[in-house]
């Protein structure tokens, strides 16, 4: 059995939550510059993010790269507008998987979320505060999601 590497975790862009995803799964922040050789790729849940996610997963499709595993950082409390589940739908052939990150709104108001992200995949999710427990069980499919799909152990 071959050993597992962290995974590598880039954004669309800045602000997509790249950082706090690779801090909370303690994995490679490639930031902007390396999506185009990652396990997973953050977008946010906006039309001009999902754009270019779909870009991104196309060109790695059009040049035989890896499918990446889609993350999508919510914006906003509640589901995603159906726009943006026709826009995942259509990327979903170019991708490992997709997972929705669910809002935490409270992050947007701490001088520094990256510390409570820090903790994420230490507790299981029932042991978070309550506000970080969605996020906390998500953490973990998407966790599971990229073991499963094959990347990390290239």
């Amino acid at each position: 059995m071959s050993a597992l590497s962290a995974p590598r975790i880039a954004g669309v862009a800045g602000g997509v939550g790249t950082t706090t995803l690779a801090t909370a799964l303690r994995a490679y922040d490639r930031g902007r510059e390396g999506a185009r050789g990652v396990d997973v790729l953050a977008c946010r849940a906006t039309g001009q993010s999902l754009h270019q996610a779909a870009s991104i997963v196309a060109w790695l499709a059009d040049n035989g790269r890896p499918r990446p595993v889609l993350a999508v950082t919510s914006d906003q409390p509640g589901p995603l507008h159906s726009s943006g589940k026709a826009r995942l739908r259509m990327m979903e052939p170019g991708l490992a998987a997709v997972v929705l990150l669910p809002y935490v709104g409270h992050w947007r108001e701490m001088s520094d979320p990256l510390t409570e992200a820090a903790v994420l995949s230490e507790r299981p999710a029932e042991e978070l505060p309550r506000p970080l427990r969605a996020y906390g069980r998500t953490l973990a499919t998407l966790a599971e999601l990229v073991v499963r799909s094959g990347l990390l152990g290239r």
